[in-house]
C-alpha cells in the first residue's frame, strides 16, 4: 500500500511491504488510521489496521472466516464490512476500533458497504437486489439501531464500482471493461464542471 498527496506533489511513499494482496479500504474519519484487507494465505481476507502516525500495523478481525470491503462512519464509532461467517457473503456493522458487537445488517447477503456522508444510512450491493443496491437507515447513539434493508436503485451496477457523495446522492458505474490494459487510478478534479460542460456541448449538438 502506498500513498501520494492528492495534488500530485511530492513523491509515492510506502506505506506496507508484504507477499500478500494488499487493499485499503478506508482511512478514520481524523486521518489516524487506514483499515486495509490482507489476503492470508493461513486465515484468508482479514481486516487490519495500520497507523499512519507511527506505520504500525495490527489484525483488527482476523478470523477462520474471510472479512473484507470495510467502511467506516463519518463519526468514526463505527466499521461496516463484509465477510462470509454466515455461510455468505454479508455486511456487519461492529464498534470501531473493538470491533465488539457486531451486527449483521444485512438479510439475504451482501458486501461492500459504504455510508452516507452524514452517517443515516448505509448502502451495500447484492443479496436478494442481485447486482441493484440496498441501503438501511442509521440511528447512532450509546447503540446502534438498523432498519430492515431495502432496495435503494434500480440499476444494475458493476460489483462495487459506487459511491456516496456527500449531498447523499449515489454515483453508479454501470458496466466494466476488460481490454487487456494496465489498471490505472486516476484522480479527476472539479469533475462536475467538465460534466456539466459535456452535457451542455451535447445538448448543443
Amino acid at each position: 500500500i502506498a500513498r501520494l498527496a492528492s495534488d500530485g506533489s511530492g513523491a509515492e511513499e510506502r506505506l506496507t511491504t508484504s507477499p500478500n494482496l494488499q487493499v485499503p479500504n478506508a482511512v478514520a474519519p481524523d486521518g489516524s488510521a487506514l483499515v486495509y484487507t490482507e489476503q492470508r494465505p493461513e486465515t484468508g481476507a482479514d481486516l487490519f489496521l495500520l497507523s499512519l502516525a507511527d506505520g504500525q500495523t495490527r489484525p483488527l478481525l482476523a478470523t477462520p472466516f474471510a472479512e473484507w470491503g470495510a467502511a467506516l462512519s463519518p463519526d468514526g464509532r463505527w466499521i461496516a464490512y463484509s465477510s462470509d461467517r454466515s455461510g455468505r457473503g454479508d455486511v456487519y456493522v461492529a464498534a470501531f476500533p473493538s470491533m465488539t458487537s457486531p451486527v449483521m445488517v444485512s438479510t439475504d447477503g451482501g458486501r461492500n458497504p459504504a455510508w452516507c456522508r452524514v452517517g443515516r444510512q448505509l448502502y451495500y450491493n447484492g443479496g436478494s437486489f442481485a447486482a441493484k443496491i440496498a441501503v438501511v437507515d442509521v440511528a447512532s447513539g450509546s447503540t446502534l439501531n438498523l432498519s430492515k434493508p431495502r432496495p435503494f436503485s434500480q440499476y444494475s451496477v458493476a460489483d462495487p464500482s459506487f459511491d456516496v457523495l456527500p449531498d447523499g446522492r449515489l454515483l453508479l458505474i454501470s458496466g466494466t471493461g476488460n481490454d487487456g490494459s494496465t489498471p490505472e487510478l486516476r484522480l479527476i478534479v472539479n469533475w462536475f464542471d467538465e460534466l456539466r460542460q459535456k452535457l451542455a456541448a451535447g445538448r448543443a449538438k
